[in-house]
C-alpha cells in the first residue's frame, strides 16, 4: 500500500539568522548544502512533527506591485507537557522559547526529503490548559524578508559599478546576513554605484536591484536569500512544463481558478534610471481597448538609458494584452494513489512552468502554460493540499528550441 507524505517540523532554538540543522552523517534532513557544521551546544533542535495539529504555509508573489512577498506560516502544536509554554520555568527548553527562533518544515516521501519552508517564529501564542487538558501553541512565523526589512543599511562598501548579483551580496554583507544562506545569480545588468540612501532597509535596497535587473529576489524553501537573474528566469520558464488536466492527460487536480481582468495589465511604461532621462513605451491598440494602464518606475540603478528603454519595451510587450488565464490550481498532495501528483505537490516551486487544462461544457477545453509564482500548503492529519499561484512574469524572451518561448512570430527577444 502506498504511503502518504509525512510532515517533518523542526524547531531550532539557537539565536542568529542561520537555522539549518547541524550536519549529521546519514541524516536525510541535513544533506550537504543544507545542513551546517556546528557543535551540539550551538543548536537545540527539537523534532515536533508528532505534535503538529495543523500547518499552513504561504509563499507568494504580488501581481499588483510585481514583487515577491515575505513568506508566512501558521502552525498549531499540541503541548501536553507544557514544554513550549514560555513561562514554564520547568521546561527543558526554558529560557530559550523566545521570539525569532527558527522552524523548518519539510516532508518525507518514498525515501526522499522535500523542503516546504523555513521561518522565524514571530509569536508563540499559548493556550493554557486546565484540569489536565492538553495545551496548544499557535506559532506565527515569517521568513527572512522580515529580518532584512528590520535592518537598516547606509553606505554599501565596495559598491562601484558592478553586476546586480554582486550588489545584492554587498547589501546582504552590510546587513550581516549569513553568506552560507544565499543563492545569488551573477546577474545580467550592471548597477551604478550605490547611492548610500539614508533610512532604507536592507530589503528595500535588495528590491531596488531586483527591479533594476527585472529579476527576482525572495527567500526560498530552505530559508536562503535567492536572487534569479533576468535571463535565468527566462530560461527556467522555457523548461518542460508539468501538465495538470481533468481528462486523464495530466496530473489530476481538485480545483482551478481563473482570472479574466485587467489585473497586471500594463500598456504604458515609463522607466527612469538614477541620473537618467525618462524612457517610455506604450501599446496604442491595448490602450484603445482597455484604457491606459501605466507602470512607472524611477530611481532604478541600471547604467544606461538604453537599458531603461529596453525594460519599458519588455514590460509592455509582456503585459499589454489580457485573456482568460489560470490563476491557481489546487491538488490533493495527501492522496498517495498517484505518486506523480504527490511529488509534484511537494517539489514544484517558483519559476517552474506548468500547463493547466480544463474541459468545458460541450467538450471544448481551456489550456494555459504559465509559471509558478506562489505556493501554499494546507496540512492537517487527514488533509494535505498544495495550491500553485501562476502568472505571466515580466522577464520573458526568445529561447531557441523551446516549444512555448521559441515560436517565430509569437515569442519575442528579451534584453
Amino acid at each position: 500500500m502506498a504511503l502518504a507524505p509525512t510532515l517533518v517540523a523542526t524547531i531550532v532554538l539557537s539565536n542568529g539568522a542561520s537555522f539549518a540543522p547541524p550536519f549529521q552523517i546519514g541524516n536525510p534532513l541535513t544533506p550537504l548544502g543544507v545542513g551546517v557544521l556546528a557543535d551540539s551546544a550551538s543548536f537545540q533542535s527539537i523534532d515536533v512533527s508528532t505534535k503538529v495539529m495543523k500547518a499552513s504555509i504561504r509563499r507568494a508573489y504580488n501581481r499588483l506591485s510585481d514583487s515577491f512577498q515575505g513568506g508566512r506560516s501558521a502552525i498549531v502544536i499540541a503541548d501536553q507537557d507544557g514544554d513550549f509554554n514560555p513561562s514554564n520555568t520547568s521546561s527543558p527548553y526554558y529560557p530559550n522559547v523566545l521570539p525569532m527562533r527558527k522552524i523548518q518544515l519539510s516532508s518525507t516521501y518514498n525515501g526522499n526529503t522535500y523542503y516546504l519552508g523555513s521561518f522565524y517564529i514571530q509569536a508563540w501564542k499559548y493556550s493554557a490548559p486546565k484540569d489536565g487538558e492538553v495545551g496548544f501553541v499557535s506559532l506565527d512565523c515569517i521568513d527572512g524578508f522580515q529580518l532584512l526589512n528590520l535592518t537598516s543599511v547606509g553606505t554599501i562598501a565596495d559598491s562601484g559599478v558592478q553586476l546586480s548579483g554582486t550588489r545584492i551580496n554587498k547589501i546582504l554583507d552590510a546587513a550581516a546576513f549569513p553568506a552560507s544562506m544565499r543563492n545569488i545569480d551573477a546577474g545580467d545588468s550592471s548597477m551604478q554605484t550605490d547611492p548610500a540612501t539614508a533610512n532604507r532597509s536592507a530589503l528595500s535596497a535588495c528590491q531596488l536591484i531586483e527591479q533594476s535587473e527585472l529579476g527576482a529576489f525572495y527567500f526560498d524553501q530552505y530559508g536562503f536569500a535567492r536572487f534569479i537573474s533576468r535571463n535565468n528566469s527566462v530560461k527556467a520558464q522555457a523548461a518542460v512544463a508539468t501538465k495538470f488536466a481533468d481528462d486523464g492527460s495530466g496530473i489530476t487536480y481538485d480545483q482551478v481558478t481563473y482570472d479574466f481582468s485587467d489585473t497586471g495589465l500594463i500598456n504604458s511604461a515609463v522607466i527612469t534610471r538614477n541620473g537618467g532621462t525618462a524612457q517610455s513605451d506604450s501599446d496604442a491598440t491595448s490602450i484603445a481597448n482597455y484604457f491606459q494602464h501605466n507602470r512607472t518606475r524611477t530611481g532604478l540603478m541600471m547604467t544606461t538609458d538604453t537599458e531603461a528603454l529596453s525594460m519599458a519595451q519588455s514590460i509592455v510587450a509582456s503585459r499589454a494584452d489580457t485573456a482568460i488565464r489560470v490563476e491557481s490550481v489546487t491538488i490533493n498532495t495527501g492522496d498517495p494513489t498517484d505518486p506523480t501528483r504527490v511529488v509534484a505537490g511537494l517539489e514544484l516551486d517558483y519559476f517552474d512552468p506548468i500547463t493547466v487544462q480544463q474541459t468545458q461544457a460541450g467538450g471544448s477545453s481551456i489550456s494555459n502554460t504559465l509559471v509558478i509564482q506562489g505556493v501554499s500548503y494546507d496540512i492537517s492529519p487527514n488533509k494535505w493540499t498544495t495550491t500553485f499561484i501562476v502568472a505571466d512574469p515580466y522577464a520573458t524572451g526568445f529561447v531557441i528550441g523551446s516549444a512555448t518561448m521559441g515560436v517565430l512570430g509569437s515569442s519575442y527577444l528579451g534584453y
